[in-house]
């Protein structure tokens, strides 16, 4: 789990960015930020299910391509 390394926090980040760009005019139907789900689902990853920062990367990332 390379999380705490320098490469897995620069990863994250720039995804988290990149996500952040991606979603910044987007609102879920409650009219809370829709990046508050990517945000939890990488919360989840990492927290719950104890993942890397791929992992992370990947769940922050997931709905840009919507």
């Amino acid at each position: 789990k390379n999380v705490k390394t320098k490469k897995g926090k620069a990863k994250i980040r720039k995804a988290f960015d990149l996500a952040l760009e991606a979603h910044k005019d987007m609102r879920r139907k409650s009219g809370e930020p829709y990046i508050y789900h990517p945000i939890e689902v990488a919360r989840i990853v990492a927290e719950e299910i104890g993942l890397g920062a791929t992992s992370i990367t990947c769940a922050l990332l997931h709905d840009t391509v919507e």
